[in-house]
Order: structure tokens, then sequence, then C-alpha cells
């Protein structure tokens, strides 16, 4: 059984017993584009894009413990997170929202 909770602020944690890195990874892409591509209402004739950063970490590869799996994937998110603002970065627009996803 996969859950999906809120973990701190605006950082959501999804435990997928069942998962291997490649579906985790994958599950965390579909999740990304799928934001990614939504534009949200703020006020009328107003939208926003929402970016969100994915790090994965899974047992027993990138830790044993919830704390070495939680800051494996902490990890993994930054590096999502500054590989993203390389590319094509949403922070040159002033209405774009970050949200953190560890996984």
């Amino acid at each position: 059984m996969d859950i999906l909770t809120r973990y701190a602020g605006d950082e959501f944690v999804a435990i997928m017993p069942m998962a291997s890195t490649m579906m985790a990874s994958s599950v965390g892409g579909r999740i990304r584009d799928a934001v990614q591509s939504k534009q949200f209402a703020v006020r009328k004739g107003r939208t926003v894009e929402v970016g969100i950063s994915v790090g994965v970490a899974c047992f027993p590869t990138d830790g044993e413990t919830t704390e070495e799996l939680l800051s494996a994937a902490a990890r993994n998110m930054q590096q999502d997170k500054h590989a993203r603002k390389n590319i094509a970065t949403l922070s040159a627009d002033p209405t774009a929202v970050s949200v953190d996803v560890l996984g």
C-alpha cells in the first residue's frame, strides 16, 4: 500500500513499499510533469505555474533507517532542484512557486 503524506512545510513523502528505484523515479517524474503542465488561477486573469523538485531514495540501497532514507531523498531532491534551475528556470518568472517532494 502506497502512502503520500505531508512531511514538513512544502515537502511531501511518498512511501511505496514495492517500488524499485526505477519505478519510484518514474512516478516522481510523472508527478513533476503533471504539476508543471497545469496553470493555477490565483485571481481573475492571472495564473501561475508551479515547479516541483523530486528526490528518490530506496531501501536498502540508499539507507536502512528512516533518517538515512529521508537524508538521501533530500540530497537527491536538492540535486534535482539545481539541475532544473540550470536547464530552464521558473525563477525568472516572479509568479513561480516551488514545492519539494521527497520519496
